[in-house]
């Protein structure tokens, strides 16, 4: 099936500027690319990790649109566009054309009309389809590629396409009333990382039957950030509550004597603000613009190009984790083997992490604890340290159904330890009884890299984590919220250094792929070591960052004593629902 990526650009756009708003990103030509660096990164995670085979960038137009036509105040309340980001969209277009994906923008038409009717055409087409069958709902093209589209150019008939699943990247609610089983919102998440949400999960979020009912949700609540007015006084649980009793806005305003008291007169009252906000609301799936599905095909980026607007921007980090990946994967495409050749490695080829420190090329010590002598041996260290980076391993990423395999723990950098923990529930608990003391001294400050996870797996197995907590993962988000999270990308970034990943160890994702339990513990004691040092390290690297920003108090005062509580409750969640 392939797999198509819509991009809202300025969605994107402002959410990355903001996101740096008290840390702007500006390079040495005084140029401010916080914008351009969370779009950068944003695409650049979509392209690896979702490997879309189609791919296009919607923008809003210049000027007016049919919308600010028909309704003067429409989103005539914000501000000017920052300057910032107005210098920030022609480089972000230059971009794009470098990497070769289509930019889509249509005079007089908003981006969420040009992905509609682009998302509702592509997700409807089926399995006898052809590349000649084109969205063409105007015979006029008045879209803007980044290689423009010719509308009289011959199309050429090619073989039957596969089906096309839909992904609009945004975080606008309005996208709701698009989704169908083959288009949905793929929306980013407040804290990182996104969410797929489909017909199901969008009637759950707004408690709707039909994703249709978000325009008429939309023109029942308005719409303070486009600045329609809706029915003043109808919140959201009135007009769901409203939706779910007569099924669409036509309906209740055909039959307001059903109604009574004040909200009877206020939907009388305001019955020409709701058909306009219904209107507004409506995401067109018939803008005029004509192409192919092969015009948004994934391609090979022009490297030069690109390597040129990432030295002008000073785009040093990105260049090297973006540029040299593409050119590896170039290089392994391009290799003639004979019979009698080896198959290139990592070593042989011009990997993005070969000016990286790995766990090969740094002096460490790394230990395999496997008797109790030991044991006590290192929790007599530990209890007389003031710090404990701890992490785990364990067979599941779900905490409350995850059994612990190992136990790791550092309190200096370059040296750490692993304790393996037997499958057999009471040597475990022999085991875990000599850390318990540990985990639970109020005194001791506790680091870990999204240390809810390691607090709710130990509570499974009666230890309760105490004591100040200090997440490198959400230090990282209050300092850096555009950029990934996960320790791997922080290592690259602060550390240099490329960690060990887990699927060389276990295999990739997939039915063949093994359990932590299904390992020697000789062989993932390096792996497992490693992650508590270099958290350990990363919260030396970022400690420093959060009082610079000034997001300490932030941080110690909301977000760390938070974490406990918003494990309590998924954890009490879940139980209840297992019951």
């Amino acid at each position: 099936m392939n797999k198509l990526f819509l991009l809202d650009a300025y969605a994107l756009i402002y959410r990355s500027y903001y996101a740096f708003i008290k840390n702007p990103r500006i390079n040495s030509k005084g140029l401010n690319t916080s914008a351009i660096i969370g779009f950068v990164n944003t695409l650049q995670e979509v392209l690896e990790k979702e490997q879309p085979t189609h791919i296009g960038v919607a923008f809003d137009p210049h000027g007016p649109t049919f919308r600010s036509d028909a309704f003067t105040e429409y989103k005539a309340q914000r501000e000017k566009t920052p300057e910032d980001i107005s210098r920030a969209v022609p480089i972000i277009k230059e971009l794009l054309a470098a990497w070769n994906i289509p930019v889509l923008q249509v005079d007089g038409f908003e981006a969420d009309d040009v992905i509609g009717t682009v998302a509702t055409w592509a997700g409807s087409r089926d399995e006898i389809a052809t590349h000649n069958d084109s969205c063409q709902v105007s015979s006029g093209i008045t879209a803007a590629p980044a290689a423009p589209i010719s509308p009289t150019a011959p199309i050429s008939p090619a073989a039957p396409a596969a089906p096309t699943e839909v992904f609009m990247l945004t975080p606008d609610k309005d996208y709701g009333q698009l989704v169908s089983e083959r288009v949905k919102i793929y929306r980013p998440r407040h804290g990182g990382g996104y969410e797929v949400m489909g017909p199901k999960e969008v009637c759950e979020k707004y408690g709707i039957a039909d994703t249709a009912q978000v325009i008429d949700l939309l023109a029942l609540m308005g719409d303070s950030a486009d600045n329609f007015p809706g029915c003043p006084g109808v919140g959201e649980k009135t007009a769901v509550k409203l939706i779910n009793e007569f099924g669409s806005v036509e309906q209740l305003l055909q039959r307001t004597d059903e109604l009574k008291g004040a909200l009877k007169k206020k939907v009388e009252d305001h019955t020409a603000d709701i058909r306009m906000s219904y209107f507004l609301a409506t995401i067109k799936t018939d803008v005029p613009i004509s192409l192919t599905l092969d015009d948004l095909k994934v391609q090979q980026p022009d490297e030069e190009k690109l390597s040129k607007l990432f030295e002008e921007l000073e785009f040093k980090t990105l260049a090297n984790r973006i540029l040299k990946k593409t050119e590896k994967k170039q290089k392994t495409a391009n290799t003639q083997l004979s019979l009698f050749d080896e198959i290139p490695t990592d070593g042989q080829e011009n990997s993005k992490f070969s000016s990286f420190e790995t766990i090969k090329t740094t002096a460490h010590s790394y230990q395999l604890v496997d008797t109790e002598e030991e044991m006590l041996r290192i929790f007599s260290i530990f209890k007389t340290n003031e710090i404990l980076s701890l992490d785990t391993e364990t067979t599941s990423t779900n905490a409350i159904e995850a059994e612990l395999v190992g136990l790791s723990f550092a309190v200096k950098e370059h040296e750490a330890f692993y304790v393996p923990i037997p499958a057999n529930r009471e040597e475990a608990l022999k085991i875990l009884n000599i850390f318990k003391p540990l985990y639970e001294d109020p005194q001791i400050l506790k680091v870990g890299q999204n240390i809810k996870y390691d607090l709710e797996v130990l509570r499974n197995y009666n230890i309760h984590l105490a004591g100040p907590c200090w997440d490198t993962m959400i230090a990282h988000y209050l300092i850096q919220p555009e950029l990934r999270h996960n320790m791997d990308a922080m290592a690259e970034h602060y550390l240099h250094y490329q960690t060990v990943h887990i699927d060389e160890l276990i295999g990739p994702r997939g039915k063949q792929q093994r359990s932590m339990r299904d390992l020697s513990p000789t062989l993932v004691y390096e792996y497992a070591c490693e992650d508590a040092d270099i958290t350990l390290q990363l919260k030396n690297r970022l400690e420093p960052e959060l009082k610079r920003l000034e997001c300490e108090k932030l941080f110690y005062e909301i977000e760390m004593p938070l974490m406990p509580v918003l494990a309590e409750m998924e954890m009490a969640g879940k139980s209840c629902s297992t019951r």
